[in-house]
C-alpha cells in the first residue's frame, strides 16, 4: 500500500481509489542486524568499522526496491557510508549470508533478527521506528541510536474492493477487531514481533495516506527508480 506504487513500474492499482479500508491489523518493524565480525554492538560502533572499510563491505536486503532495501540505502546515505547493496531473492537467503558473514549488516524481518542474534553470529541494532519494540524492548531506535529521519512504520492491514457498503464496512470492522483480540491470534502474530492493532476504517485511511507520502519521500530521496 505504500511502497508498491513508488518503487513497480507495474503496480496496477491506487491504494485510495481500488480499495476500501476496514481496519489495521498489525505493526512491527524490521531490525538492524550487523554480522558478528564487525565487533558492533551499536549503530555507531558499526558506522565507524563500515567507514574503516571504505568500499570493501556489502549490504543485504530482500530486494530491490524493498522496505529492506529503502532503509538500507537512507541509512548509508545518512551516515556517509561506502558500501554495496546487494539484492536477494527474498529474507531467508539474505539471512544465511549474514550468518555466513558474506554481507556485513542488514535491515531484517524480527523473527529472522532474533533467530540470527540466537546463533551468537550477529547483534540486534535497532529499529527503525518511532517506538522500541515491545517483543525487543531493549533494542533502542535509530533516532535513540542518532539517525534521524528513518521512523519508518511496517503495518499489515485489512481492506475491501472499492465501493463497499459502509454497513459491511462496518460489520467487518467489529468481526475482525473481535478476532484480533483473540488469545491464540495475538500470540500468533508476537512471534512475528507484530503488536495487534486494531482500528477504525477512518484511521486506516489517515494512516494509509500518511504511510504513503512518507515512503514516497523516502523513496524519492534514496534515489531508488521503478522496476
Amino acid at each position: 500500500m505504500a511502497q508498491n506504487p513508488h518503487t513497480l513500474l507495474q503496480a496496477d492499482y491506487d491504494p485510495f481509489k481500488d480499495l476500501t479500508p476496514i481496519t489495521l491489523a498489525a505493526r512491527g518493524p524490521l531490525v538492524l542486524v550487523a554480522h558478528e565480525s564487525t565487533g558492533a554492538k551499536t549503530v555507531a560502533q558499526l558506522v565507524d568499522y563500515v567507514k574503516a572499510n571504505p568500499g570493501k563491505l556489502s549490504y543485504a536486503s530482500f530486494g530491490t526496491g524493498t522496505s529492506s532495501h529503502i532503509i538500507g540505502e537512507m541509512f548509508a546515505r545518512k551516515n556517509g557510508l561506502d558500501i554495496t547493496h546487494v539484492p536477494y531473492k527474498g529474507g531467508a537467503d539474505a539471512a544465511r549470508d549474514l550468518l555466513s558473514g558474506r554481507v556485513t549488516y542488514m535491515f531484517d524481518a524480527a523473527p529472522n533478527a532474533i533467530t540470527a542474534q540466537q546463533t551468537g553470529r550477529a547483534n540486534l541494532l535497532a529499529v527503525p521506528s518511532a517506538e522500541r519494540s515491545t517483543t525487543l524492548p531493549d533494542v533502542p531506535t535509530l533516532t535513540e541510536a542518532g539517525v534521524e529521519g528513518l521512523a519508518l512504520p511496517s503495518w499489515m492491514a485489512f481492506y475491501g474492493p472499492p465501493g463497499l457498503p459502509q454497513d459491511v464496512v462496518q460489520t467487518l470492522n467489529r468481526a475482525i477487531g473481535e478476532s484480533l483480540q483473540a488469545e491464540e491470534v495475538a500470540k500468533f502474530f508476537q512471534m512475528g514481533a507484530y503488536t495487534v492493532s486494531p482500528s477504525t476504517p477512518e484511521a486506516l485511511t489517515q494512516i494509509t495516506r500518511e504511510t504513503y507520502d512518507l515512503w514516497g519521500k523516502v523513496i524519492q530521496d534514496a534515489g531508488i527508480e521503478k522496476q
